[in-house]
């Protein structure tokens, strides 16, 4: 290999590592006496022996784990990435780096559910002090635009952001774009997690930017308004107010029982909006929440209904479950196949979890063994993925639009697959993440780097929808695809929803 190559690694490992030489994030600020606006990230340090021994377990556990390990990744190009990890550590490292360093790496993997987690000693010392910047930003292909500012700031929505304490705002965010980890070749989705994700601390510019930037006590921004540039030095704020700003999105974190809501926007055109498919916090019979809802769709003899999913990222199988058997009677299981590549992980008993213990013990006579040594899971040991998708009643037999965005993925990726497979859905909207194929998904294992105490989430099963036809590599492609711009967000307009009500009040 050629260590002399430039890397995509070393980028934001260098700007981290210059922060700690330095001491401060920001050489050019000027001492900040009061101490609630110095942001003080917990760090551990490690030596190059401890950090080596978590990323060789790490790596090992991916290739004997993961079921989509070489799915979309080249298999040169992915152990290349390992060491140069392993090179970047050579001098010793801490936890905050080798954890920037591990999840630049993992996005090599193109699995959406295969993510590192910070240690809880880092993110508790965000939340514990003001950390966060005083506004919440959009990323369009026009560049990165505030959509709303904490008062005092002196920003304004739709200020254009052009530099954050010198550094271009380009830099900065492809930067933390190459963080984000998405399904396959669906990279277009990654300003989503950008401006907002339940997977990160709030998004990945919010969590990532003093990981790999450095803690800030001021922050220097130039900003484009009305063709003129103008400098503004902003201060922190708290997890609490920064959650507080305004924001044209579901909640931070939101369970499905709460997440479900129904209106009439015209005479027999029903909307039913759902913004997650979380049912494992709190979770409730889908059937309880979707059945008053065609209750009324059919009381009320309506003739056509608009899903809009577009603040879905996913969740819960048996919440996209419960709704499809509302709306077709074809009965066949989601998913034709769900394989895994191994059922004995007795080598790591000491340092995986998951929240079914009962998945760390595999009962071998739950699977067949496959000719290429993998393992297929039997239809009767998952009746809810594998066996019938049980009839609801009333059904809605009417038209259906589902309205789609980049923030989908995982289950609602799988959503929308199956309704335009079943029941001819018109698509309209954005194309999505996700894997239209299927996820690497199902049970998750978290497995705990013991030196570091980060967190590496792997996926155990490789899950095939049963659909006629997919887009390898991708997501679902909308039957009408609506470009939506910064100004749209900005003024709230709604281009797709006024696409799908013009289509379903047309000839």
């Amino acid at each position: 290999m050629n260590t002399q190559k430039p890397s995509r690694l070393f980028r934001p490992l260098l700007a981290l590592e210059l922060f700690l030489l330095a001491g401060c994030a920001t050489p050019q600020a000027a001492p900040v006496q009061d101490p609630v606006r110095v942001t003080v990230l917990s760090e551990k340090p490690l030596t190059a022996e401890a950090a080596k021994a978590d990323i060789a377990l790490a790596r090992q556990a991916l290739i004997d784990i993961h079921p989509g390990y070489h799915r979309y990744a080249d298999p040169v190009a992915l152990e290349e990435r390992w060491e140069e990890l392993v090179l970047s550590v050579q001098d010793g490292t801490s936890d905050r780096a080798l954890y920037v360093g591990l999840s630049g790496v993992l996005t090599d993997i193109r699995c959406d559910h295969t993510k590192a987690e910070q240690p809880a000693s880092l993110e508790d010392s965000r939340k514990s002090t003001a950390s966060f910047f005083p506004f919440r930003p959009i990323l369009s292909r026009d560049g990165v635009f505030v959509f709303s500012a904490a008062d005092g700031t002196g920003l304004m929505p739709g200020d254009q952001l052009i530099s954050i304490n010198g550094q271009s705002m380009d830099d900065v965010t492809q930067s933390i774009l190459a963080m984000v980890p998405v399904d396959g070749y669906t990279d277009h989705v990654k300003p989503v997690a950008f401006e907002a994700t339940g997977e990160f601390l709030g998004s990945a510019f919010e969590h990532f930017y003093p990981l790999i930037y450095g803690a800030w006590r001021t922050l220097d921004v130039e900003i484009e308004r009305a063709s003129a540039r103008q400098s503004i030095t902003l201060e922190p704020i708290s997890w609490e107010a920064w959650r507080a700003l305004d924001w044209a999105g579901p909640a931070y974190r939101s369970d499905f029982v709460d997440a479900v809501t129904f209106d009439v926007l015209e005479e027999g055109v029903g909307y039913l909006r759902i913004d997650t498919f979380v049912n494992y916090r709190r979770p409730v019979d889908p059937a309880e929440i979707y059945g008053p809802i065609f209750d009324q769709l059919q009381a009320e003899g309506f003739e056509k209904l608009i899903i809009d999913t577009r603040f879905n990222g996913g969740g819960s199988t048996d919440a996209v479950i419960g709704l499809i058997g509302f709306l077709t009677e074809d009965s066949s299981p989601l998913f034709a196949s769900k394989q895994v590549r191994s059922i004995d992980l007795s080598a790591y008993a000491d340092v995986i979890d998951t929240w079914d213990p009962r998945a760390l013990t595999p009962d071998p006579t739950a699977f067949d063994t496959l000719d290429d040594g993998w393992f297929e899971i039997l239809a009767e040991k998952d009746p809810i993925s594998l066996g019938p998708i049980p009839a609801q009643a009333p059904r809605f037999e009417g038209e259906v639009v589902a309205l789609t965005s980049r923030a989908n993925a995982s289950g609602v990726t799988i959503l929308l697959s199956t309704l335009r497979d079943r029941i001819d859905a018109l698509l309209i909207g954005e194309a999505t993440g996700g894997s239209s194929e299927g996820p690497t998904a199902g049970q998750i294992f978290f497995l705990e780097l013991p030196n570091s105490g980060i967190r590496v989430r792997i996926p155990w099963q490789l899950q095939s929808l049963n659909v006629a036809s997919f887009e390898p590599g991708l997501g679902v492609t909308p039957d009408i695809e609506i470009a939506v711009t910064a100004s749209d967000r900005l003024s709230g307009r709604d281009p797709i929803l006024e696409a799908a009500m013009d289509r379903l009040q047309g000839p």
